[in-house]
């Protein structure tokens, strides 16, 4: 063999031998599917089991979820499931959460009524109105009814008691007016406004009687028959008497029954703390069918309900108003010597107000 065909076979036997050497490395494994190694099937199909993790960014104004899967495969790689769970959180990104109460107010107060002006007299001429009122004559008690014992002025009525030459054995002259005739009500609120006068024996009063007892006759019979209501009335006591009580006693009475010998009342005392003769306090009652309750400045003193069988029609008829001063005769506050001379009684205002329905 000649040395040219000698390099040949050797070459050609190299080459032979390293062949095998480049085929060594690990063969690529083709997935059951046909797919490439790198792809993996998400098809609703397939089946995978998965490992989801969520993360969830929320924004105040636009909610914006965005979900983070991680996916691995089962050792069979036979079948692939794919199971994500997504979990929205709205959730306010870094911020401190307040929680601020409404204010909101409770009450147990029972609702109040609504009323509108029925009739009223604000006393704002220089003369009483006649068309509305009456100024009594005659007696009553210890004291002589006179017209000329009440003006108009300064936007009051003005009812006047005083001590002057004896008439027919009464020391003191007062006045009584009235609305008997021309104007009564039956129901709602009835309103003074005024300013009293005190000091020992002093007997102030507004209140209403019954249209009835003008029609009943014998006044035995006629009072209390036709009721009444007191809406204030004080008793003065001397300022001397050391009671710290003294002309600041509100009474709140009312009077029925068949007869006088069968009267009944109901009363109550209350003490004001504040001055009855200088300063100026509001004496109201609010009437229906069922009860009466009185108030002084809007504070309610007493109620009574209309239920005693002896009432008859007392307070289911109109009454008519009246303003006077008297002089007390009972006990330790009956009039004497230190009664005062000359005392006054200014009424601001008087108003009957009606329920709005």
């Amino acid at each position: 063999m000649n040395g040219s065909v000698f390099k040949r076979i050797l070459c050609l036997l190299l080459a032979l031998c390293l062949l095998p050497l480049t085929a060594c490395g690990k063969p690529s494994e083709a997935p059951p599917d046909g797919g490439t190694a790198s792809s993996v099937s998400t098809a609703p199909s397939a089946t995978v089991s998965t490992t989801a993790t969520t993360s969830t960014t929320a924004v105040t104004a636009d909610t914006t979820v965005t979900a983070t899967q991680t996916t691995e495969k089962e050792t069979t790689m036979t079948t692939t499931t794919t199971t994500v769970t997504t979990t929205t959180t709205t959730t306010a990104a870094p911020t401190t959460t307040t929680t601020t109460k409404i204010p909101t107010t409770t009450t147990t107060a029972k609702p109040q009524k609504q009323w509108e002006l029925y009739w009223s007299d604000e006393f704002e001429g220089d003369s009483l109105d006649m068309t509305k009122w009456n100024i009594e004559t005659g007696t009553n008690g210890p004291v002589v009814k006179d017209p000329n014992n009440v003006k108009v002025e300064d936007g009051n009525c003005v009812i006047t008691i005083e001590k002057d030459n004896p008439r027919d054995g009464y020391q003191y002259s007062s006045a009584y007016v009235t609305t008997a005739g021309k104007f009564s009500f039956c129901f709602g609120r009835l309103e003074f406004r005024a300013k009293l006068p005190t000091g020992q024996g002093m007997w102030p009063a507004l209140w209403t009687m019954g249209d009835n007892y003008f029609t009943l006759g014998n006044d035995e019979v006629a009072w209390p028959r036709c009721g009444e209501i007191d809406v204030m009335e004080l008793v003065g006591a001397s300022s001397e008497s050391g009671n710290p009580f003294a002309n600041k006693t509100v009474l709140t009475t009312l009077h029925w029954g068949p007869d006088r010998d069968s009267h009944k009342e109901a009363h109550k005392q209350t003490l004001i703390f504040s001055s009855l003769s200088e300063e100026y306090h509001t004496y109201a009652i609010e009437w229906d069918e069922k009860k009466i309750v009185w108030f002084v400045d809007d504070k309610e003193l007493m109620t009574v309900t209309l239920d005693d069988p002896d009432m008859g029609t007392a307070f289911l008829q109109k009454h008519w108003i009246i303003m006077n001063i008297n002089l007390y005769e009972w006990g330790s506050q009956a009039y004497n010597e230190t009664t005062p001379e000359l005392a006054h009684m200014f009424v601001d205002y008087v108003r009957v107000y009606k329920e709005k329905k």
